[in-house]
C-alpha cells in the first residue's frame, strides 16, 4: 500500500511537472508514456491485492476498490484523504492510463529497452488488466497486438532452460533491473526466499530458502516437461525440499536477479483464457491453439479439449508456466476459487481473501473503509 502510493505520487508529480516544462512535446510524450504505464501498473497491483476483482466479487464483504489520487503532493498538508473508489472506477483509471501511455508512444516510440516501459509493454499489461476486468475480447485483441509487437521473443523448448539462466530473460517484455547499489540482501531477495544456494552450482547452503515447491506440484509436470529442470532439491535443511531456481544470482552477483514482470508466455496464456471466456466457437479454437503452443514448447503432446476441460487445462498451464512469478493466488482469486491447503482451506467467501489495509492508513484517513473482518 505505502510503496504503491508513494510511487503513484511520484508519477503524479512528474505528470504535473510536464504540463509546464519548457521542452518539446516529443520529449514530454516520451516521459509521459513511461509514467502513465507505471501508474497503471501500480494501480492494478493495488486493486488486485486490496480489493475484489471485477470477475469475482463476494458482495457481503465488498468495500469497493482503492482510493484514486491523480495530483502529486510535496508536503503532508497537501494530501487529500480520498475514499475508496468503486471497482469499475479503478479499472477505468487503469484503462485511461494505459490508453494515455499508448497514445504518447504513438507520438514518440523510440524506447526499446525492456527495463523501461515500451509500447509493447503497454499492450502486454493491457492483456492482464482486461483479463482481470472480464473484458475478454479486449484481452484477446490486445494480446494479438502484443505478440506482434514483441516479435520472436517466445522461447523454444531447446533454449528454455538457458533462457531462465540468462541475466535478461529472453521472453521479457518488461523487466525490473536491479543495480549493484540496490542489492536487497539474502533475507529479502527472491533468490534467498526460494533457494538455499547462492549460485546454481553451490554445494553449501547460504540461507534457508523459505518458500519451496511441494512434491505434488512438481508431479503435475509429466516426464519430459522442460520446466521440471527449474526445480532441484535444496541444501542444508532443504535437502528433501524442491526449490525453484528461476532467480538464482544469474548476473553473477548474489541476490541481484532481474525480475520479469510481463513476459510473452503470460500473454499467450492471457489470450487463451480470455478467448475461451468469450464463449464463442472461434474463441474456443483460439484458446486451444494458444494452450497447445505452451504445451508443445514445454515438451508435451497437443491436446484436443473443449468446455470446462479446456479451461481447466489452461489454468493448469498457467500454474506450471508462471509458478513463482506471482500469479497463482491472483488466478484463484479472480476466478472465485477456493485455496486448498493441507493446513486448512480458505474459501473464496473467507474474509482473508483480502488483506487488512494498514492500520496507519485507516487511522490517518477517516474516509478510508477497512476491509471486512479486520479492525
Amino acid at each position: 500500500w505505502q510503496s504503491c502510493y508513494y510511487a503513484i505520487n511520484q508519477s503524479n508529480l512528474v505528470l504535473d511537472a510536464l504540463k509546464t516544462l519548457p521542452a518539446s512535446q516529443l520529449y514530454k510524450d516520451g516521459i509521459a508514456a513511461q509514467v502513465y504505464f507505471l501508474r497503471a501498473l501500480f494501480y492494478h497491483d493495488l486493486a488486485r491485492t486490496q480489493a475484489y476483482d471485477p470477475t469475482a466479487i463476494y458482495a457481503p464483504a465488498n468495500k469497493g476498490g482503492v482510493p484514486i489520487v491523480t495530483s502529486g503532493v510535496n508536503d503532508i498538508d497537501e494530501i487529500s484523504f480520498e475514499a475508496r473508489a468503486s471497482i469499475p472506477d479503478v479499472y477505468k483509471r487503469i484503462y485511461d492510463d494505459l490508453d494515455s501511455s499508448y497514445a504518447c508512444f504513438n507520438r514518440n516510440n523510440t524506447q526499446t529497452s525492456i527495463h523501461k516501459a515500451t509500447k509493447a509493454a503497454v499492450v502486454a499489461l493491457y492483456t492482464r488488466v482486461a483479463l482481470y476486468n472480464g473484458d475478454f475480447q479486449k484481452a484477446v485483441d490486445k494480446a494479438t497486438e502484443s505478440l506482434t509487437l514483441s516479435g520472436s521473443k517466445f522461447m523454444t523448448n531447446a533454449n528454455y532452460m538457458t533462457g531462465w539462466r540468462a541475466e535478461v530473460n529472453p521472453e521479457s517484455i518488461f523487466e525490473i533491473k536491479f543495480n549493484v547499489s540496490e542489492n536487497l540482501g539474502s533475507d529479502n531477495s527472491l533468490r534467498g526466499m526460494f533457494t538455499t544456494r547462492a549460485f546454481l552450482t553451490d554445494a553449501t547452503a547460504s540461507i534457508h530458502g523459505v518458500i519451496v515447491a511441494k512434491q505434488s506440484f512438481y508431479d503435475l509436470m509429466p516426464a519430459g516437461d522442460v520446466r521440471k529442470g527449474l526445480y532441484m532439491f535444496g541444501l542444508g535443511a532443504n535437502t528433501a525440499k524442491l526449490e525453484c531456481t528461476k532467480y538464482i544470482s544469474k548476473n553473477k552477483v548474489v541476490n541481484l536477479d532481474n525480475i520479469p514482470v510481463i513476459r510473452v508466455s503470460e500473454v499467450y496464456l492471457n489470450r487463451a483464457e480470455a478467448a475461451y471466456k468469450t464463449g464463442t466457437p472461434a474463441g474456443e479454437a483460439q484458446a486451444l491453439t494458444d494452450l497447445n503452443t505452451i504445451r508443445q514448447r514445454a515438451g508435451l503432446t497437443t491436446v484436443s479439449l473443449s468446455g470446462q476441460a479446456l479451461l481447466d487445462e489452461i489454468l493448469l498451464q498457467r500454474r506450471l508456466e508462471l509458478a513463482f512469478e506471482g500469479h497463482r493466488f491472483f488466478d484463484l482469486k479472480r476466478n472465485g476459487m477456493d485455496i486448498i491447503k493441507e493446513t486448512g482451506d480458505i474459501l473464496f467467501t473467507d474474509y482473508r481473501m483480502l488483506p487488512r489495509i494498514p492500520i496507519r492508513e485507516v487511522n490517518a484517513n477517516s474516509n478510508l473503509e477497512q476491509n471486512e473482518g479486520y479492525k
